[in-house]
Order: C-alpha cells, then structure tokens, then sequence
C-alpha cells in the first residue's frame, strides 16, 4: 500500500512541461491531491467492489431506504426480521407498473428496490405490517488526505498513476500536445483497469 505523498510525488516526477527536459509548473501538490481523488472515484466506477462492503439495513415500514454508500449495489437480498433470506429482489430505476406486480405476484413482501436519488431506495410493494431487512454491497468511495495510505492492491496503483496524468494533462484544454498525452494516459489506465471501452470521466 503506497502513501498519497508517495504517488503525488512519483506523478510529480513523470510530468513534463510542452518543452522536452522542462518541469511542468502548472500543477502544485494539492492540485495533484485532487487528481488523487479523482482518480479514486474513476477506480471505484470501473472496480466498485474494491470500495465495497456487504451490509444489512433495516428496511423503514414506508419502504423508503436511506443508505450513506456512495452507491448500494445489487444483489439485493430480502430477509426478515431474523436475517433469514426470503428473496432476492429486482433492481430497477422506475417504479414498477401494477401489471408488473401482478405479473410476479407481489404478497408477501418487497420484489423490487428503486433507485430514487443518490443514497435512497424505494422497496415495492411494501407491507408496513413486517420488518424486513435489506442486505447489498455498499460502496464507500473515500476521499484521502497527502500524509494517508491510499486504499488500493498495489495492483491498481499504476492504473490511479495514468488517470492522474489523465487528469494533469487534460486540464489545459487549449493544448493539443497536453490533450494528446492525456488521450494516452487514459488509454494506458483503461488497459491497467481491465476496460475495454470506457468514456472519459
């Protein structure tokens, strides 16, 4: 596990000003820092479980979930009040229509969980009559300080590196040297990643 300290400085090290040989001046430390978290919060779109944990939550009588994950994740288990598991429920962005509900006989219990803003999820249908509770993978994207240790395998950190270059080089948008060797960092970062096609953040 590397220090932020340590990757801001290797970083630090491979940027080159558009004259071969000549430091980058643009960027100060706490402009890397930034990268730093940036660069975390692409990792955790493309590797989620990284950040993740799987946790239960008590699911309210009105069906409405408040999580403080960056984003739960599915497969989402229905249980009771006991932690046994009755179901999996469906995860989807709308709430489901009564056909649906009929369609997948909904006694019993949730069958669905909605994604209504960041943090907060509706369970359909609900019975405010039981107390269910609701198992996922929270992720927990963190936010890091220069003198802590970066939360990732030592795998992923050259990968956190290029999007770091990514993020560097690709702010001077008027730059067609600088966007052309961000291009190139990004490219570099979605091979370490394991992606074969992801749109720039």
């Amino acid at each position: 596990m590397a220090t932020t300290n340590s990757v801001i400085e290797r970083v630090s090290r491979r940027l080159e000003d558009q004259e071969p040989g000549y430091a980058y001046t643009h960027w100060q430390d706490v402009d890397l820092l930034i990268a730093v978290n940036y660069s975390l919060r692409v990792i955790g779109r493309y590797h989620p479980r990284q950040f993740g944990a799987m946790v239960m939550y008590d699911l309210p009588a009105d069906g409405l979930l408040h999580t403080s994950c960056t984003a739960f994740l599915p497969p989402y288990t229905l249980t009771n009040r006991a932690g046994r598991r009755i179901r999996y429920l469906a995860s989807t962005e709308e709430t489901p229509s009564a056909w649906d509900m009929v369609l997948c006989n909904g006694q019993g219990g949730p069958l669905y969980l909605v994604n209504r803003a960041d943090g907060e999820y509706e369970a359909h249908p609900v019975n405010p009559h039981e107390h269910y509770k609701v198992r996922g993978l929270c992720i927990q994207i963190p936010t890091v300080t220069k003198d802590e240790n970066i939360p990732l395998t030592d795998d992923l950190l050259p990968a956190l590196e290029e999007i770091m270059m990514f993020y560097a080089y690709s702010y001077d948008k008027t730059s067609t040297v600088y966007t052309e060797k961000g291009h190139v960092h990004w490219q570099n970062a979605l091979l370490l990643l394991g992606v074969t096609n992801g749109s720039r953040q």
